[in-house]
């Protein structure tokens, strides 16, 4: 799957009158393969940008595609929760209610030093590089799927470092640190990683 290259951009409106923030063709035709094309055409109204639509819904593809170990739920959700703010954020914010094998996405922001105890993912922000350390050294031992954009995640421990490489984006699986805690991810997310730790 090559994602994120936009030449030869064709909008898409919705007709008379449409907003001017329309998604490009390309980016409709991963978002409607995502399962998402709905979602994101309102968040393009909205003002998010093509490139963290992709990567949002590349991220609720890791929520779909990772099996997490049998343990207990409290209230039946999929508990998101995202570490600062940088330009990925609000398409985060905006997947808050997304169903995802037979649960739905709460978004929680941490605010702080300690990680909230009913987390499963956690987003830490390229911008929150200063608690990115602290933040994994909690999340040691647990089954948390941890992720970021900030160069060197995978490398420090984290599980999935966002990058791009040739205007399209790439990610970095840090394959070990994932199984460590007992979560799975699915090769065909495997296929289009770059995979250390294994």
């Amino acid at each position: 799957m090559h994602i994120i290259n936009f030449q030869g951009r064709r909008r898409v409106g919705c007709g008379l009158g449409a907003p001017r923030a329309t998604l490009t063709w390309a980016v409709l035709q991963v978002l409607a393969w995502f399962g998402v094309a709905g979602w994101g055409y309102a968040q393009a109204q909205a003002g998010v940008p093509d490139a963290q639509l992709i990567r949002a819904a590349y991220l609720y593809n890791f929520a779909k595609f990772t099996t997490w170990p049998d343990v207990p739920r409290r209230d039946g959700r999929l508990s998101l929760c995202v570490a600062g703010t940088d330009a990925l954020t609000p398409a985060l914010q905006a997947l808050g209610g997304r169903l995802v094998r037979g649960r739905f996405i709460a978004v929680h922001p941490v605010r702080g030093a300690d990680l909230p105890d009913t987390c499963q993912m956690l987003y830490v922000a390229a911008s929150d590089v200063g608690r990115a350390t602290a933040l994994l050294r909690q999340a040691r031992g647990l089954p948390l799927l941890t992720l970021s954009a900030q160069q060197g995640f995978a490398e420090a421990g984290g599980m999935v470092e966002l990058t791009e490489v040739g205007g399209r984006t790439r990610f970095i699986i840090n394959l070990g640190a994932a199984r460590a805690v007992g979560l799975e991810i699915s090769p065909s997310l495997l296929s289009l990683s770059e995979v250390v730790g294994h």
